[in-house]
């Protein structure tokens, strides 16, 4: 029991909502450390339960019916107990996991959108280009065909990053629902020092929809002139 114990009070230490992904990345390393503590212990609790259970059922173990129902109630408290430590295990490692998942998908989708923003504001002669790229070319059906390829490419982006933004907003509900549960799982919901990683991420989906807004925005822009040189 006092191994279950120890379990149980490094789960409750160790617990922390990441406020960023370094912290994600630091929260996981000291769940791993945590892990292999844990395996280590169930090698000795199981041995010992399978000790207790053997005496348990040995008829010439010597035990009256009191002892073996105290044997018993033993065998199945600390049964009970490893089993609840084992699903705080499994609860934590999905709050890890959720965290580095959101964190890591925020930052790149923030990043693609931060450069598609900056390629899209960049003033290009599309119906030049379009010329350019096929004035070598006799057949007119091949210059005809590269500006349909240049509208469904960046139709295409639209589609993925609009993809990308809703896996992130996906990603930071999984967090904040693995987040709670953990809260509640130690009667800490509401407790003012963990509020701070539910505001951050907030912050961080108010930002990414800011920024995809301005990136439809100026798709927009870019594909109306792409169909301007379309109908030239």
């Amino acid at each position: 029991m006092s191994w279950i114990r120890n379990g149980e009070a490094m789960l409750l230490a160790s617990l922390s909502l990441p406020n960023n992904l370094a912290e994600a990345e630091q929260l996981r390393g000291e769940h791993g450390h945590f892990q292999v503590a844990i395996e280590r212990t169930h090698a000795s609790a199981n041995q010992c339960l399978r000790k207790a259970e053997t005496l348990l059922h040995t008829t010439n173990g010597g035990l009256n019916n009191p002892q073996r129902q105290t044997l018993s109630d033993v065998i199945d408290g600390v049964t009970r107990k490893w089993q609840n430590l084992v699903q705080c295990a499994e609860e934590r490692h999905k709050l890890v996991t959720a965290s580095l998942n959101f964190y890591k998908t925020a930052e790149q989708v923030c990043s693609v959108l931060d450069s598609l923003e900056r390629e899209y504001r960049r003033e290009e002669d599309f119906c030049g280009s379009a010329n350019a790229s096929v004035n070598h070319v006799i057949d007119e059906n091949v210059k005809s065909d590269v500006m349909p390829q240049l509208i469904h490419r960046h139709q295409e982006q639209k589609e993925n990053f609009l993809k990308a933004c809703t896996l992130a907003r996906r990603t930071a509900e999984t967090f904040l629902k693995y987040s709670s549960r953990s809260l509640q799982f130690y009667s800490l919901k509401g407790e003012a020092s963990y509020r701070g990683p539910e505001q951050r991420v907030k912050g961080i989906l108010e930002k990414l929809l800011s920024q995809e807004n301005r990136v439809l925005e100026v798709w927009t822009g870019r594909k109306k002139r792409l169909d301007q040189c379309r109908c030239n």
